[in-house]
């Protein structure tokens, strides 16, 4: 459920998703002045992310009706900084599995690790398979510090004997 207060100065929101295979909580608070200009963007913001997420739900908002993902991600996030400017520390870790019939793809990210360090998301750890003997290794990193618009991404993933699609025609 969702349950939400405002007074003058503050905003408080807290809700949990609860699902077969998780649990996702999300609490978070802003110190946000509002007047009738609308909301001061530089309120402080503070909160916490935390629970186990299948991916599955995941797979199902984002993925073509024909591609499935399944695993866990286990996430522990702390929120900070300012509406303008957020911040967040903490880690993402789980395991993965994304499968195409499609496009022939049996992927599996059998470790992920990514670790939130204020305005950057580092990839400390990105290893998996492509079900056979391929090996799929990353990481890198993703500064919003300019925004999220304008975010720089330095990201390395290396496919090493991997057959990403196998499609017989």
């Amino acid at each position: 459920g969702v349950t939400a207060s405002m007074s003058a100065w503050r905003t408080r929101i807290e809700s949990s998703l609860a699902m077969a295979d998780g649990e996702l909580r999300f609490d978070a608070a802003a110190d946000v002045p509002a007047g009738i200009d609308g909301v001061d963007r530089r309120g402080t913001l503070t909160g916490r992310v935390s629970g186990a997420l299948g991916a599955e739900m995941i797979g199902q908002m984002l993925l073509p009706e024909d591609d499935r993902l399944q695993g866990r991600l286990d996430i522990a996030l702390d929120l900070g900084g300012t509406l303008q400017s957020p911040t967040a520390t903490g880690r993402a870790t789980g395991n993965v599995k994304y499968t195409s019939a499609a496009a022939g793809m049996d992927v599996r990210i059998e470790e992920l690790d990514v670790r939130a360090e204020g305005q950057r998301l580092r990839i400390a750890a990105l290893k998996g398979n492509d079900g056979r003997d391929g090996v799929i290794d990353g990481r890198g990193s993703v500064d919003f510090s300019a925004g999220f618009g304008d975010a720089v991404y330095d990201v390395e993933v290396a496919f090493l004997d991997t057959y990403l699609a196998r499609i017989d025609e």
